[in-house]
């Protein structure tokens, strides 16, 4: 959660940044733009795995205590986790490698230099991948509902909304760069409405006991006793 942050935090230094410069109004490449851009993919395309991994650390600690059945459930998470490392780990790579070896490419002024921030591979790759993150995630929460390891609540209700709009926030998104709508700048709010919406997500369990401020959280031991 705190790598979420500071990831959401150096996002939005990238986006006033790149406002302040004019941008939105006048686009016109520097080389100070193009530094900011190629960090930018960092906070966001990296940044984003951040909150996917506190997610799937919180149901690792959740499916602690279950026995015959929570394992079995663990190894289906454990099969969803390292997909989802793999998969920022990839969008790291490229990100950082997709121009070549030599990362100062990233900011040349060249006519014909490459960019990863303009260029359509990575583009849709690191979409492609962060999507398919999310229904991985999204679907193993589902499953969670109906085998009856979480039972359905209001606050579970919430998050499967918040859920769905990150991922409608993605989608159109890509929309915006790719359909030709004319709104490309959209891209800088959407980035952070996602990343806000993310995090959010993995904040709300934390956020239960504010609703009973007199009564003691119980633990996920007590829960399960509670049922049989």
């Amino acid at each position: 959660m705190i790598l979420s942050a500071f990831s959401a935090l150096g996002l939005i230094i990238c986006d006033t940044l790149t406002y302040q410069m004019g941008v939105l109004d006048n686009f016109e490449t520097s080389v100070k733009l193009s530094k900011i851009s190629f960090s930018s993919n960092y906070f966001y395309d990296v940044g984003m795995g951040f909150p996917k991994m506190s997610m799937l650390a919180f149901y690792w600690a959740y499916l602690r205590p279950f026995k015959a059945m929570g394992s079995y459930m663990r190894r289906i998470l454990s099969g969803i986790i390292a997909f989802v490392s793999l998969a920022y780990m990839a969008i790291l790579l490229d990100d950082t490698f997709f121009c070549g070896k030599d990362v100062s490419v990233q900011w040349s002024q060249d006519e014909n230099a490459c960019n990863v921030f303009y260029a359509p591979e990575p583009f849709f790759l690191n979409f492609a991948l962060d999507l398919s993150c999310y229904i991985a995630i999204y679907t193993f929460s589902v499953f969670l509902v109906i085998q009856g390891f979480v039972q359905p609540s209001n606050g579970v209700t919430v998050t499967f909304i918040l859920g769905a709009l990150t991922i409608c926030t993605i989608i159109v998104r890509f929309i915006t760069l790719k359909v030709g709508t004319g709104q490309e700048n959209l891209v800088y709010p959407l980035s952070i409405l996602e990343m806000a919406l993310a995090i959010t997500v993995v904040a709300l369990p934390g956020l239960k006991p504010l609703l009973h401020p007199h009564q003691r959280p119980q633990t996920v031991s007590e829960i399960i006793e509670a049922k049989h």
